[in-house]
Formats: C-alpha cells, structure tokens, sequence
C-alpha cells in the first residue's frame, strides 16, 4: 500500500512555492495586519482588496456551516426587528429623504408606553448633519421635526427607555477615523436635565460601520472629532445598544461590555437569519395600535430601513453578505447586540499560530500522499485528507472557542497536488511513443533501487 516516504519532496521548488503562498496569504488577507494598508484607491489595493473578499466570501460561508453545528443556545432573546419597509418609507412617507423625524418621534414614544416600554431603542438610521454643517447643526428646514424627535427622546430617557443613535465615520486623505457631525450632540440629548449616567440609562451613539469581515464584532474605535480633530473613543451601535440594556450596574461587572478584557475587532459573533428575529410592525406601532406596542415590551426595538432603492423594486438598501446569508445591515446589529449580551462570540486565533497549523497539515498531505503507491490509494489519501481542515477548524471551534481562518489557503497544497498528477501524467504520455516502458528519468529513487534489488 504505501512505500518510503521521499522527504525530498519538501525540496522542491514548487513544493516551497506553495508553503510560502499559504503563509503569506494569511498573513496578508485572513489578518487584519494590513487592513489599513489596503484602504484608499490605486489599482494594487483595489486588486488586493478583490482577492481579499473572494477570500472572506468563502470563510463567510464556512463560517456558517460550523456556528450552525455548534451545540450552543442562541435564540434572539432580546432583540426586535422594525423596519420601515417599501410601503412605509414608499407610500407613508413619500420616500422622504432624509427619513422623517417627526414619524420617529412617534415610534419611540410609543414604545416608550409606561406598561409596554422597550428595554432599549436602537435608531439604524443615519442621522447625519448636512455637508459642512458643524457637530449638532441641521437646516433650519427641518427645526420643528428635530424639536419633535429630541423630545421624543426625551420623554424615553424618562421612562427609563435609553435610546441609541446611529453616527458613521470615515477614512479621510490622511488615513484617520473621523466621525461625521451629527444633528444632536450627546449634550443635546442630555440637557436640560442633565441625569446622572453613572446611575440610569441615558441616550447615547455609536458609530454604524460595519466591519469589512461581517463576522467580526465592531466594539470601540478612535475617532477624530470632525470640529476639533480631538481623538476620542467611541462605541459602536451594537456595543452601545449593549451597555444600554445591563445599565450602569451591571456594565462594570461584565468582562467584555466594560473593556476590562482586552478585545479588539477580531472577536466574530453568532448569527440568525433575519426571519427568526420577531417583527414590529411599524405603521401599527406608529399608529400606536395596542398589540405593537406591547410587542416592544422588554425588548430592544431596533428601527431601521429594509426597502428597495428604486420605488419598492431593484435591490434592498444596505445589504451585506454575512454568515447568514444576504441581510440588512439592521440583522447584523441585531447579531452583534444578541452575542455581547449573551456571550455567544469567538476569538480568532493569533496569526502565527495560523500559518504554523496551516504548514502542519501541508506536511501532512504531502506525506500521505507520498507514501501510497497505488493512484487509488493516492486518490483516497487526497480525498481523506482534503476534510484535515474542516475537522481541525470544527474542533478547534466547539471545544476550544477559537475559529481557525485557514480554509482557502491550504485548499491551495490540494491544487498544487493535483497539478503534480496531471503534469506526470502528460509526460509520461508524451514519452510513450517512444519508449512504451516506463522511463527511468520519470521513476523515483526507490523504484530504481528496487529495480536493482529484483535483478541482483
């Protein structure tokens, strides 16, 4: 069945190609080494960025696939979905932009409803001061239905609803996080009654960016200030909307809402589909129909738009591959507030870890596949091995909690394996024409060695 391994395959140029592609790879695409370096135009980063998401496409899908299998509750316990669809935004609304925030204010008063109230209102929506407006500023056009959302908010804080805001950042010429101004400051929210945060929920933002890498929780950044360039770290949505439900109290006593264990954006989430999320229905709750209200009751009301960009055709608004298919940015919030609160996220192991477990299992393939003789045996180690990674990864996941990102680059000592195959095979049949024998320059060391033992 098998014969002498011929260690000198781990010489051979191609061989080492291959070792060092892999390496590289993870380094380079599965990493967030050089995130930064890739932002921004030019036709390398736009070539490398392309590489990168076919990468993260397959891992998004793997990642699916193992999460799916885990033996592990994860039921949406807290979060509600109300978006504004086509025949809101389109018909009720006019497909007004930017959205009304007069209807707005209606949602969060009524699910701020003394015996219904939500635990927490999360606003999906960018509420973005216009172009060289400063922090807080708005066109005076829409005064009045400002006025109307802040007080809205207002009459939540009261009840003991703290609702969330949506603010976005971006990358500018210089490579800096700078947070875009928005039409409330936090101190608009909070005057005139100034309530003390260190001991009841109070408004709050967080910025909207989604990661790059969907499976990746978006936690805290360092944002520039776009008024006065001052750097300040900020909280994302999800992190925000999380803090917000455990309440002062309990936000110090938790590891990871408090920032006491060091985490950084490479701690990947759980998901669920966007139709196992329960729905709110937003005209009913608009209309503050009593069977919508009390649907918000204990739960965070996540608002956001979930319409078609041309008229209620073409495609859906802010959509994102993820784990769990194509869903609204909205779902994948509800993801990540769902797994800070209930714990339900995994680290990424560290990258050098990666290669070296990645560089094993090559030395594993290539053995195996060296030491069968016969095609068929050849043909059953590759086939065996090929599952090496997802066995490993799956493993690694539910016993250990970690998630090895490794699936795209060893799938590459697979193809170099079968170009091997299919280059012997053409010279051998190149060669037959002229010498109907096997030829003794494609023969490996050992037949010729055991071709001298048979004739001696």
């Amino acid at each position: 069945m098998t014969e002498r391994l011929d260690w000198t395959i781990f010489r051979k140029p191609s061989v080492i190609s291959v070792f060092l592609l892999v390496a590289l790879w993870n380094i380079s695409v599965s990493s967030n080494l050089l995130t930064r370096a890739l932002e921004g135009q030019g036709a390398v980063r736009e070539t490398a960025r392309a590489i990168r998401d076919i990468n993260l496409s397959l891992q998004l899908r793997f990642y699916q696939l193992l999460t799916h299998g885990r033996p592990i509750p994860f039921q949406p316990d807290h979060v509600s979905l109300a978006s504004i669809d086509d025949d809101t935004h389109w018909t009720a609304l006019y497909g007004n932009q930017p959205t009304s925030r007069a209807y707005l204010a209606r949602l969060i008063i009524n699910a701020s409803q003394t015996r219904t109230k939500a635990a927490a209102i999360g606003l999906d929506i960018e509420l973005l001061a216009p172009r060289n407006f400063p922090d807080g500023a708005d066109a005076r056009t829409r005064f009045d239905d400002n006025q109307a959302l802040l007080r809205a908010i207002k009459f939540a804080t009261s009840q003991g609803v703290p609702v969330i805001l949506g603010g976005v950042y971006y990358v500018d010429e210089r490579g800096r996080y700078v947070d875009l101004p928005k039409i409330y400051t936090l101190e608009d929210l909070l005057r005139p009654e100034n309530p003390d945060c260190s001991r009841v929920r109070c408004p709050a933002f967080g910025y909207l960016n989604i990661p790059d890498d969907q499976r990746q929780i978006p936690l805290a950044k360092d944002l520039h200030s776009s008024d006065t360039g001052t750097l300040e770290l900020v909280d994302s949505f999800a992190l925000s909307l999380a803090k917000a439900v455990r309440g002062p109290q309990e936000v110090p006593r938790d590891p990871v809402l408090s920032g006491k264990t060091p985490l950084d954006e490479s701690i990947l989430g759980t998901f669920l589909r966007e139709d196992e999320y329960p729905k709110i229905s937003v005209p009913s709750l608009a209309n503050g129909e009593p069977t919508a209200e009390q649907a918000c009751a204990g739960r965070i009301v996540l608002i956001g738009g979930y319409w078609h960009d041309l008229q209620g055709y073409g495609d859906y608004i802010d959509q994102h591959l993820s784990p769990a298919g194509h869903v609204s940015g909205m779902v994948l919030h509800a993801n990540y507030v769902e797994s800070l609160l209930q714990h339900q996220w995994t680290r990424e192991l560290p990258v050098w870890v990666d290669v070296l477990i990645d560089l094993f299992v090559g030395m594993v393939i290539y053995m195996c596949f060296e030491a069968a003789k016969q095609w068929w045996w050849k043909l059953i180690v590759l086939v065996c091995t090929f599952f090496i990674p997802i066995i490993c990864a799956y493993l690694f996941l539910d016993l250990a909690n970690v998630y090895l990102d490794f699936l795209f680059p060893v799938e590459l000592y697979f193809l170099h394996i079968l170009y091997e195959i299919v280059e012997k095979h053409f010279t051998i049949e190149a060669k037959k024409p002229d010498d109907p024998k096997k030829p003794d320059d494609l023969k490996k060391p050992d037949d010729l060695k055991a071709e001298v033992r048979s004739k001696a």
